[in-house]
């Protein structure tokens, strides 16, 4: 499922205020990359290729084979554990060195595939970029607590980038007047080096705005690990339900992010008996994509606002907006380039 939504005409004109900040960035799911199977992905203004080998070891390369530059992502395939060249079926281990070169003929010299960074958290894999190439420096870790179903999710393409996406679950003052709730945090975020953690409320305000935050009350606990990933265990007490929400934007180009909206929830229990095993699950899927709807329902309510705003260096705030500047000194840590000034998203 995806949604786009088109460049505002002073976007178009101007270059990205913002440059690809460094971190982890969610590439795909899980259970998008069973064994064998090759996958190509923007990213940070190009691509890149994910791959499983037979044995289920996940790898993430730079796109063209350092033979003659073939793109590994449009015919390469998987045999055993390597990763197959489509133009010369030079083989490639999952360490990235050339292992074979077809035609009976010995491995290129000091070939070998530019391999990334990579982790699977939660069933989300995601890549590691750094502007100046340094390797990782910290991690992100679960915190879902139990065993989670499979994650349902929606890909939005954005005129944005990933600060002022994240920013925006800090920006109090947008709640009432976008979504038709208010938000009241019952411990403040905690800025703690590449993360930042919160408990906060959300309580209807206004129910005919739609979605999930205008409907019901809703706590979460939220995470924030860099740029890439916010993650929430939310309660909705009044229907008796745990869930586990994800917002993961992640650059593809100077203007444009995508975002994965994603949604779970904690494997049933088998103590509880009101349901066969088949039945409880049938019924948690069937939450889950009503739970997805309502939240990419208030989703949607800030992206045409995020396509025809403009990034201001030194903003004018008002008292509800005393969270956006202690998130803007956390969020320089993740940029080793210089932002350029006074030019729009």
């Amino acid at each position: 499922m995806k949604g786009t939504v088109a460049l505002s005409s002073m976007k178009r004109q101007g270059p990205a205020h913002l440059p690809y900040p460094d971190g982890w960035f969610a590439v795909a799911f899980s259970r998008d990359i069973p064994p064998g199977r090759v996958l190509c992905q923007k990213f940070m203004g190009g691509e890149v290729v994910i791959y499983r080998t037979r044995s289920g070891l996940l790898r993430v390369t730079e796109p063209y084979c350092p033979h003659l530059g073939a793109h590994l992502g449009h015919g390469g395939t998987v045999e055993a554990e390597n990763l197959v060249c489509p133009f010369h079926h030079l083989a490639f281990s999952p360490a990235g060195e050339c292992v074979g070169a077809g035609r009976r003929v010995s491995p290129p010299r000091n070939a070998r595939l530019t391999l990334l960074e990579s982790r699977e958290v939660d069933g989300i894999v995601i890549v590691w970029h750094h502007a100046q190439g340094a390797p990782p420096t910290w991690e992100v870790k679960s915190d879902a607590g139990r065993e989670l179903m499979e994650p349902v999710h929606h890909l939005f393409t954005l005129t944005d980038h990933p600060q002022e996406v994240l920013e925006n679950g800090v920006d109090l003052g947008h709640f009432p007047v976008v979504h038709g709730t208010t938000l009241e945090y019952t411990e403040e975020p905690v800025y703690d080096g590449p993360s930042v953690r919160s408990k906060a409320v959300f309580t209807p305000s206004n129910p005919r705005f739609g979605g999930l935050l205008s409907s019901v009350r809703v706590e979460a606990e939220a995470t924030f690990h860099g740029l890439g990933w916010l993650s929430a265990n939310v309660r909705l007490p009044a229907l008796r339900l745990s869930i586990r929400i994800w917002v993961l934007p992640t650059p593809i180009d100077p203007h444009h992010t995508e975002v994965q909206l994603a949604v779970s929830m904690p494997r049933p229990r088998r103590r509880l008996r009101t349901l066969p095993p088949v039945g409880k699950v049938l019924l948690s899927k069937v939450f889950l994509s009503l739970a997805l709807r309502g939240f990419c329902w208030d989703f949607r309510k800030d992206i045409d606002l995020w396509a025809n705003k403009i990034y201001l260096e030194r903003p004018r705030l008002t008292s509800c907006d005393r969270m956006v500047m202690p998130f803007r000194r956390w969020a320089k840590q993740f940029y080793s380039t210089t932002p350029q000034q006074g030019t729009p998203v």
